[in-house]
């Protein structure tokens, strides 16, 4: 059992489920807490009202024990979700990357309890368990995956245009140069290419999606290109691609 409940002290709503810090240092587990504070509606919507949320994980796994959540209206069943992720055995970086229901009136865009559990993802890994968890990698792999627990990452996206038109061996040869250099700096590289066009989605650490842009505006292959976007990003949209 869970212990998964819910509870109301006048306009304060108050659900828990799994561990909290004390039982799970008590259980032996090596355990931290993040707490994050959300709205309950997009912040625009008349009615939104503040929650708090307290994540409770396992250092070095990530695995998720317990969540507790204190708020206005409606912040109690939105244990309901965590506790199903606790029932399952997921980790805060699947909970974070749950594809949560969003419409104004009931939910900001990020739900509160994935953001909670997006920023207990950061918070989860030691450089000591990344190496372990990313097995058969080179030590400088290890230090960029590192990297990317410690801080946000950045997405750009460019257009550009081919200085001459690429045979497919010219493709090839481009994908096969940007996958050993994106698996060294554990970069994600969308590359969509039409007739001489081509635009393309890097995802990755800060400074290593810049230095990969750099390289490109480099090349000899590229002319007149344009930046689309270059922002700051909570996690990966395109996964393990590469």
């Amino acid at each position: 059992m869970l212990g998964t409940a819910i509870t109301k002290f006048q306009q304060l709503e108050i659900g828990r489920t799994g561990l909290t810090e004390r039982e799970a240092a008590a259980a032996g587990l090596e355990a931290f807490a993040v707490t994050t504070e959300s709205p309950s509606r997009a912040d625009y919507y008349p009615g939104a009202q503040s929650m708090h949320i307290k994540i409770v994980a396992e250092r070095h796994t990530g695995r998720l024990l317990g969540v507790q959540i204190v708020g206005g209206e409606d912040a109690g069943k939105r244990i309901d979700v965590p506790a199903t992720a606790l029932w399952n055995g997921m980790t805060v970086q699947e909970v974070g990357g749950m594809d949560l229901s969003y419409a104004p009136p009931f939910s900001p865009v990020w739900d509160p309890c994935a953001a909670g559990c997006r920023q207990g993802d950061i918070e989860a890994l030691s450089a000591f368990a990344v190496a372990h968890r990313v097995c058969h990698r080179t030590d400088a792999t290890r230090q960029c995956c590192c990297k990317m627990l410690m801080k946000n990452l950045r997405s750009l996206v460019y257009a550009s245009t081919a200085t001459h038109a690429l045979t497919t061996a010219d493709l090839e040869s481009l994908l096969a140069d940007a996958r050993a250099f994106n698996r060294e700096h554990q970069v994600i590289d969308v590359l969509l290419y039409s007739g001489a066009n081509s635009m393309q989605c890097l995802e990755g650490v800060p400074e290593d999606v810049g230095a990969a842009y750099e390289r490109i505006k480099r090349s000899s292959q590229h002319q007149d290109i344009v930046e689309y976007m270059d922002c700051e990003v909570p996690q990966r949209t395109f996964g393990s691609w590469d």
